[in-house]
């Protein structure tokens, strides 16, 4: 029977659509309810375009098609049900049903174009919200890049017939703009959220409470200036921490004192902390061995997998290098890449120094070693500087700490890794003192100081987190710096990109400070100029001075 209808692709069992039907229960103007849509402006503005128009009695086409942009899934789904209602209302649409379309790798162009074909006067929705990361984005090109021409073929015929919705990722541009080429034809409403003021996210906390049926009180908005960025989608997370903690608190308190479930514990699906390495300035090497580590695990349990022969290696390792050149970063960044490989089975990441691996007296150093070795137990035991373990003469409670390493690597070598970390040369004859210790160290990282143009890179990074740009003649000024500074003794890497920001912030607040307060600018407020930037007292500026240059004769 499906065969003859040409919808044979439909039949059960197919998990790349589902379908749904609109929500038209409540009729009311819902769009007066302006405070429903800050941070929604774009949607707003495309709500009163379709309410100022008198429903029609005959079906036309579709003048436009959307696009929506954001990040969060229920924001993205709320986007569509508000749009699509307004839509039907209006009779732009004809039918209550609609049909969403996970645009993966095993999506076939038949599937698609049997939707397509029995949906007329209806609306499918392709979602690709889940390409939101480095990763993704090579899981694009490589597995549905190819199926884009046939996709947006099909869109393209059936464009006045079908009302197409894409839903994309907030900052992946790249994944729409390889739709958009295929659209020149075909205009697009783009919808996405954006940052809102802070009266405006007070307005929209209260319309929340109300919303409710909660009574507002002004610690809702007392966490305002810690909530980056205000977006709708923020400020409903906070919405729903501080009502939570306010029911307990006020209108159940018998519930005060039951603690909830840290955030920390809950797991980003979008999140990966290899892409998060990924996207850390330099750090070439680091990168090259972690991707190295993770192919060998890969090989290994695809052999076991074959023949029940694959190794577990040690992966043991030294990180060299200056201050600020991200070792500690990148090894925390490790010990949850290598549980999110399934290598370690915690990714816990434990810290530790001389004052936490050697006792006081007799008999104290082996159980304190032990005891850090338990706590990083399925994840990274990171030892920094530590050749500070080491004491002016053999046999001393410093031998005795890693003599205990060395046996408690052996012993745990299949869900523990130990990272050494400090200075290169220091870090050498650290290694060397220990035969045991240097035959189970298999890999060696040397972390290379930045370039000045990295360190730019840095400091830029360090600003926007902060909201600050740098103008272009503090950029160059930067440049000047850091190329200056790179030869300078105990040279700091990134952490002196973030000194000179914040010195920098503060050089500012004293230059606007003689401003009239109500004359300043978000510009004024948020950009640092070359002015603010200011040479390290240890680094000559090389200034030029204009006039004659006196020499004097001693003769």
């Amino acid at each position: 029977m499906c065969e003859s209808f040409g919808i044979d692709s439909l039949r059960c069992g197919n998990d790349n659509y589902i379908e749904k039907i609109i929500d038209c229960s409540n009729n009311d103007d819902f769009i007066n309810e302006e405070n429903n849509y800050i941070g929604r402006d774009n949607l707003y503005k495309e709500l009163i375009r379709i309410n100022s128009l008198p429903a029609k009695n005959k079906f036309y086409g579709h003048p436009v098609h959307y696009f929506i942009n954001t990040d969060d899934y229920e924001d993205s789904q709320e986007n569509c049900e508000i749009l699509l209602k307004a839509l039907y209302l209006k009779k732009r649409i004809n039918s209550k049903r609609f049909c969403v379309v996970n645009f993966e790798e095993e999506i076939r162009e038949d599937l698609i174009e049997s939707l397509y074909r029995i949906g007329c006067g209806g609306v499918i929705i392709i979602d690709a919200t889940s390409y939101n990361s480095n990763e993704d984005r090579m899981r694009f090109k490589r597995g549905i890049y190819l199926k884009l021409a046939g996709l947006c073929r099909l869109i393209n015929k059936y464009k006045n017939k079908v009302l197409t919705i894409f839903c994309f990722p907030l900052n992946n541009k790249e994944v729409k703009n390889e739709f958009l080429n295929y659209f020149s034809e075909m205009a697009m409403v783009d919808i996405s959220e954006n940052v809102v003021s802070h009266s405006q996210a007070c307005d929209y906390l209260k319309f929340l409470a109300k919303r409710n049926k909660a009574r507002f009180k002004k610690s809702l908005t007392a966490n305002l200036e810690q909530t980056e960025p205000l977006t709708p989608k923020s400020l409903k997370e906070l919405f729903t921490a501080w009502y939570e903690h306010d029911l307990r608190h006020s209108v159940f308190p018998q519930y005060k004192d039951i603690q909830t479930v840290q955030k920390s514990l809950y797991k980003d699906a979008n999140y990966s902390a290899l892409n998060e390495l990924n996207d850390l300035i330099g750090l070439s090497k680091a990168k090259q061995l972690i991707n190295r580590i993770i192919n060998y695990n890969k090989i290994q349990k695809l052999i076991s997998e074959k023949s029940e022969s694959g190794t577990h290696c040690s992966m043991h390792m030294v990180f060299s290098g200056n201050p600020g050149s991200a070792k500690t970063t990148v090894a925390r960044l490790f010990a949850k890449i290598m549980k999110e490989k399934g290598v370690l089975s915690t990714g816990v990441f434990i810290e530790a120094g001389r004052s936490d691996l050697i006792g006081k007296y007799v008999g104290h150093t082996a159980p304190l070693v032990k005891s850090k070795f338990a706590a990083a137990k399925g994840g990274v035991l990171f030892i920094d500087e530590a050749y500070s373990l080491l004491d002016d003469r053999k046999g001393c409670f410093g031998d005795e700490a890693i003599n205990t390493i060395v046996q408690e690597m052996e012993n745990n070598r299949d869900d523990i890794i130990v990272i050494f970390a400090g200075y290169k040369d220091e870090m050498k004859s650290f290694i060397e003192r220990n035969p045991g210790l240097q035959s189970r160290i298999a890999h060696q990282v040397e972390f290379e100081d930045y370039s000045s143009d990295e360190l730019c890179k840095i400091a830029e990074y360090i600003a926007g987190k902060e909201k600050f740009t740098f103008s272009d003649e503090a950029l160059k000024k930067l440049n000047l710096i850091f190329e200056k500074a790179k030869n300078t003794l105990n040279f700091g890497n990134g952490r002196f990109a973030r000194n000179i920001f914040e010195k920098a912030r503060m050089i500012q607040a004293e230059r606007l400070s003689t401003y009239s307060f109500d004359s300043l600018s978000d510009k004024d407020l948020f950009t640092l100029t070359a002015d603010d930037i200011e040479f390290p007292d240890y680094i000559s500026s090389d200034k030029k001075h204009i006039g004659f240059n006196i020499h004097v004769n001693d003769e």
